[in-house]
């Protein structure tokens, strides 16, 4: 089937085969992707879907991508929910997140969003890490709110510029490895190194969100909720 066929995408539900070349209505929660030997998850064509509580740690290469493979505008990663996941890139210029190739309409919020160099049992800064990647077609048709951006800088994937943090969100140019329970030099596989301690900065910062009402454990969120997956 040719990707400019109107079957191609259609919304799941909406026709005979609800759609073949696009993934509608799906839940990613509270998953931990980690030290992948190539890129993190590629949400290629996902649409209107939640993407939750999850942790997005460390890829060798880039991290998770919102994109399509196509140029037509219907099969872009579009129209998801986003919120309370952390992305970690320590790969210099390669992002932490791509939303990129139509991915339109996707709603980024209370998520924390690190960059980080590692060298040896000592974790900093990294100022060539790619926090996030947009292109034309994205970076002013989505909306961002109350993400926290850590370290790093922001990217584009073509000649328009790049994304700049809303008023709502912060900018934290430091990283202090206190921040996390037990961040992780080396190959980890306990999810709760990365949960926040008492001095962590994204703390009763983020709005309550009604799709989002607990953590990646079952704590129930209370406003103002701490941005990321997990809520002191």
């Amino acid at each position: 089937m040719a990707y400019d066929d109107p079957e191609c995408d259609a919304v799941a539900g909406s026709s005979t085969t609800g759609g073949r070349g696009a993934s509608d209505f799906m839940l990613i929660e509270a998953n931990f992707f980690h030290h992948s030997l190539a890129q993190g998850p590629n949400f290629t064509s996902v649409r209107n879907s939640t993407i939750k509580n999850n942790i997005f740690a460390l890829p060798a290469r880039h991290g998770a991508s919102f994109w399509q493979e196509t140029d037509n505008p219907k099969l872009g990663s579009s129209n998801n929910l986003v919120a309370h996941n952390l992305f970690i890139t320590q790969v210099a210029n390669r992002q932490a997140i791509g939303v990129t190739n139509s991915s339109t309409g996707n709603q980024l919020k209370n998520n924390v969003v690190v960059a980080v160099s590692i060298s040896g049992s000592t974790v900093t800064a990294n100022a060539n890490g790619q926090l996030l990647a947009t292109d034309a077609t994205t970076v002013s048709a989505n909306i961002f709110e109350h993400n926290a951006w850590v370290s790093g800088f922001f990217g584009s994937d073509d000649t328009a510029p790049a994304y700049a943090p809303t008023a709502t969100e912060r900018v934290i140019p430091s990283v202090d490895p206190t921040w996390f329970a037990a961040f992780p030099t080396s190959v980890g596989h306990d999810p709760g190194a990365f949960a926040p301690t008492a001095t962590t900065p994204w703390l009763d910062f983020g709005n309550l969100l009604p799709e989002v009402p607990t953590d990646r454990a079952g704590v129930v969120r209370h406003a103002p909720v701490d941005l990321g997956p997990f809520e002191r």
